[in-house]
């Protein structure tokens, strides 16, 4: 039976109302094996909605032995209901999966085949039909690759281009002494657009970690990477220098070592995104020290051509910062932290949304984010002739902290900056070995595909036409938390929380906050929102309820906003 939740009238405990009404429809339940568990809605189409089954995957090949599972295609009709579940079981027969990806209005399933005895991978792609999860056509090579020496690693990454039309593929041939790149980009037919662009990179890999790489509008290519310094003696740790931020051309040629920071200023976590054909956003939290907590934000816009940065902008964190929009000049004051509020930003806070205004400008969301891995290990009798039996159970727990939410004007200015405080506390037990800890390895970050975990921890981001909403799972008495020096509940059990809608109006960054529904009512599903789209003007998510025996329950969800 479908569930229908009208929020307006019945909310209490909320300080403001949105303007709008959020409007919930949830699917009927369905069964799916807990085993897999890892749900993120892939994309939408007239015909209804396609969740994927998603989980962490390690493209190295000095890591032969790392297991690879295949992946679960489940698609729901458009009022949420499941029409099929298909797995590609039989598809990826020989090869090891790789990634799902939707491309313009087309499914396609990727993969690779490493021949061992020459050294050398190669990536296939092959068209799914989306009425039935089917194969429709036969596998194409895409790109091969080949070790020049025994000791090398290959590594690739499939990703989207800047605006989501296109695949960006970039590969690496690393070795101990070089660390080159090449990039390509591929149509939704996955035919290769011009030629790849190859790029020599004079850093050792064990002092240049590779970020990200963005693919611009004007066909120059940025590279961002961390570098560190080599420290002498065996146990000693390479040392964090700063980011180094570079732009090439489409023949490969360095344009542009763009400088990211000051002596002072010395940038923590770094972002570069498209944020409009004739210039790119630079942003990112800085320190007074490589090793220091985060002091402040900085951006800057940059010219896609010839990086030149256009102007730029910095402001320490000393208390939220609102916009003045009764002044003619539009400023921005900074206010004076709450009595007794910890000013200390950690520089654990990763970059999660990236959202264009109307208005040309960026709104920034961050969010503190620490994850650690642990084991417990228990011992009992097996009766008087057998001694003792030793099991170990590991897990991994996930810590969602303080959202950071600010906005960047159209011309590189911060307009105002929000903080939202909330801290959930997520573990997952991973059975007899971690499945996510990979921190002995020396393989870039870039090349390591997200986790899906957390499932119920962290938020996500709903869009209107003047709000940016967050749909973030918490305790009913957090309801009145909207900004910096409030105190929240620590969330440790998901399953106990209610769903709230926390939208900040993009002029200003005024907040106000409502409740979606409770994720306690036996009739609805644990809400994932973190793993959840904004979809065709619309929000999905899925909600999913594991059971001690048997299958996990699992629905999909849609929220709007209705005037």
């Amino acid at each position: 039976m479908l569930r229908i939740f009208l929020i307006g009238c019945c909310i209490i405990l909320c300080q403001n109302l949105f303007s709008q009404t959020p409007k919930v429809l949830w699917g009927d339940e369905f069964k799916f094996d807990k085993k897999g568990g890892d749900l993120e809605i892939a994309h939408t189409d007239n015909s209804g909605v396609y969740v994927k089954e998603t989980h962490l995957v390690l493209k190295r090949l000095s890591l032969v032995n790392a297991v690879r599972e295949s992946a679960t295609l489940i698609k729901c009709d458009k009022q949420l209901n499941k029409i099929y579940t298909s797995d590609f079981n039989r598809e990826l027969k020989g090869k090891e999966f790789e990634r799902i990806m939707f491309l313009g209005d087309k499914l396609f399933l990727f993969s690779t085949d490493y021949i061992r005895r020459d050294g050398k991978l190669i990536l296939y792609g092959v068209e799914i039909d989306k009425r039935n999860g089917k194969q429709a056509g036969e596998w194409k090579e895409l790109a091969g690759w080949e070790k020049e020496e025994k000791g090398d690693d290959l590594n690739f990454q499939l990703s989207y281009n800047y605006d989501s039309t296109k695949m960006l593929l970039v590969s690496t041939n690393e070795g101990k002494s070089k660390n080159n790149y090449e990039v390509r980009q591929y149509d939704d037919d996955l035919n290769p657009i011009s030629k790849a662009v190859t790029i020599t990179n004079e850093f050792s890999p064990k002092t240049f970690d590779l970020e990200d790489v963005l693919f611009t509008q004007s066909g120059t290519v940025v590279i961002v990477a961390k570098q560190y310094v080599t420290a002498e003696g065996r146990r000693k740790k390479a040392q964090f220098k700063g980011y180094s931020v570079r732009l090439y051309s489409a023949a490969g040629k360095l344009l542009k070592d763009i400088n990211a920071g000051t002596k002072n200023r010395i940038p923590l976590l770094l972002k570069v995104v498209q944020h409009s054909a004739d210039q790119l956003a630079l942003t990112a939290f800085y320190s007074e020290q490589p090793a220091g907590d985060i002091k402040g934000i900085m951006v800057a816009r940059i010219n896609p051509v010839t990086g030149d940065i256009l102007s730029s902008d910095s402001k320490e964190i000393n208390g939220e910062i609102s916009g003045e929009t009764d002044s003619p000049e539009n400023e921005v004051d900074s206010l004076k932290a709450p009595p007794g509020t910890d000013m200390g930003i950690s520089k654990t806070m990763v970059f999660r949304n990236f959202v264009y205004t109307p208005d040309n400008g960026l709104v920034v969301i961050a969010e503190k984010f620490n994850s650690y891995s642990y084991s417990r290990s228990t011992s009992s009798s097996a009766g008087s002739m057998s001694g003792y039996s030793r099991s170990t159970n590991y897990y991994t727990a996930y810590d969602c902290g303080e959202i950071m939410i600010f906005k960047v004007g159209e011309k590189g200015d911060i307009k105002w900056l929000k903080v939202l405080p909330k801290f959930q506390h997520e573990v997952i037990e991973t059975g007899s070995s971690s499945t996510t800890d990979y921190g002995s390895s020396a393989v870039s970050n870039y090349y390591v595909m997200g986790s899906s975990r957390p499932y119920y921890a962290g938020f996500g981001v709903y869009t209107g036409e003047d709000k940016v909403t967050l749909v973030v799972n918490d305790y009913d008495v957090n309801a009145h938390i909207t900004k910096m020096g409030q105190k929240p509940r620590n969330v440790s059990f998901l399953g106990h929380t209610l769903c709230f809608a926390i939208s900040y109006n993009m002029s200003d960054g005024t907040c106000t906050r409502s409740i979606l529904f409770s994720n306690k009512d036996k009739g609805v599903p644990t809400a994932m929102p973190r793993l959840g789209r904004m979809l065709g003007g619309d929000f999905y998510m899925v909600g999913k309820q594991d059971r001690i025996m048997g299958k996990s329950k699992v629905a999909v969800a849609r929220l709007s906003m209705e005037e």
